[in-house]
């Protein structure tokens, strides 16, 4: 049990505080918000708001948990503060509507990407155009489409990968659109 008081060696227990749980405190802090420097800010802020509300936080027993629910708690604070903050600087980000040409564009581009994967797909040979299918359009696992044609799972994976490969060489930059 730590007891901050600054009579008697406040300053050291309280650096022992802040060193014992500043990597629990940053980890929990950065899976919320991926953001370092952001969390480090948070952290500080914490143990700053301690520092001078020292008198009234009494004996606390539970140090580890005490600090992990304020920290949670300020963490959330902050980030509906940054947000809040965002929005009011740029209140029309969220409410561009594109138009008509933009959205006849983009429908125009995904069918021309549709139409480029369809040819590219019928430039491979049969047994690989069937894998690929069996694995990105039915979902089908490696397993199963090994079952299925009777072949190992490496010779499988194999196929399917330098199908990939033709595919990209094939699509070019369309490739990102396939997530392959």
């Amino acid at each position: 049990m730590h007891h901050i008081d600054q009579k008697k060696g406040g300053n050291q227990k309280f650096e022992e505080l802040f060193l014992s749980n500043y990597t629990s405190l940053f980890s929990l802090g950065y899976r919320m918000c991926k953001d370092r420097d952001f969390t480090k800010d948070v952290i500080q802020a914490l143990f700053l708001d301690l520092w001078e509300k020292q008198e009234n936080i009494g004996k606390v027993e539970h140090w580890n948990a005490y600090l992990r629910k304020a920290f949670y708690r300020k963490m959330l604070n902050e980030l509906k503060k940054e947000k809040a903050s965002a929005e009011i600087s740029n209140p029309l980000k969220n409410t561009t509507i594109p138009s008509y040409e933009d959205l006849l564009i983009d429908l125009q581009g995904k069918i021309e990407r549709q139409r480029q994967l369809h040819d590219a797909l019928e430039d491979l040979p049969d047994q690989q155009r069937k894998m690929i299918e069996a694995r990105f359009i039915t979902g089908m696992s490696y397993e199963e489409i090994a079952d299925t044609t009777g072949k190992s799972k490496q010779t499988v994976y194999n196929q399917i990968h330098g199908a990939v490969k033709k595919l990209r060489n094939l699509l070019g930059l369309a490739a990102v659109f396939l997530n392959i």
